[in-house]
């Protein structure tokens, strides 16, 4: 086996334990998804009793005035009026609903990554066209994601890092191709 095909094959190795710890954390964020939109529901069921159990211990609760993601497209909610009308159901449900919203997000993301590594792994080699079009993709939808719930600089560096890193892919797979065609 000469030196190239070692190297393809530490490429296919990692990318293989990438993609089982990517596949991992896609479960954990489904699983966490659905765990946080069922305790809210539960939450929401409940609100009576929740209410008036907190309300007896009113003066040992502490909760934030406001919950949300402040990016280009900017999900706030303020808590203020259901923490002064006594409605901590409704405030614990939200805190759910937003933790399913980004446990979802994060299943999302890495659902994407895992894509990518699960690409590579079964291509001849990672700077193959397919790869390419999967870190495409990816990269784009990552770089969005990020303009709409962290910020257009953030949204606007990550994008220009990933582009950077697509570039040096793109440029390895046309030294790829030219080896290929002498070969």
């Amino acid at each position: 086996m000469n030196e190239q095909n070692k190297k393809l094959l530490q490429v296919k190795k990692s990318c293989k334990t990438a993609r089982k710890v990517s596949l991992v954390f896609t479960i954990m964020m489904d699983i966490a998804a659905i765990v946080s939109l069922a305790a809210a529901i539960i939450v929401l069921v409940m609100k009576d009793t929740i209410n008036s159990t907190l309300l007896n211990n009113a003066d040992h609760l502490s909760f934030e005035n406001t919950i949300g993601v402040h990016g280009l497209l900017s999900i706030s909610v303020n808590l203020t009026n259901m923490i002064n009308d006594h409605r901590y159901a409704s405030v614990i449900a939200t805190y759910c609903f937003f933790g399913a919203f980004v446990a979802a997000m994060l299943a999302i993301i890495f659902g994407m990554l895992l894509r990518i590594f699960s690409t590579v792994e079964k291509s001849d080699s990672p700077f193959s066209e397919d790869v390419l079009k999967s870190m495409k993709k990816t990269f784009i939808s990552l770089s969005v994601l990020a303009i709409l719930f962290v910020g257009v600089g953030a949204g606007l560096i990550l994008a220009l890092f990933l582009w950077c890193i697509y570039t040096i892919m793109d440029y390895g797979m046309t030294l790829q191709l030219e080896v290929d065609d002498t070969i």
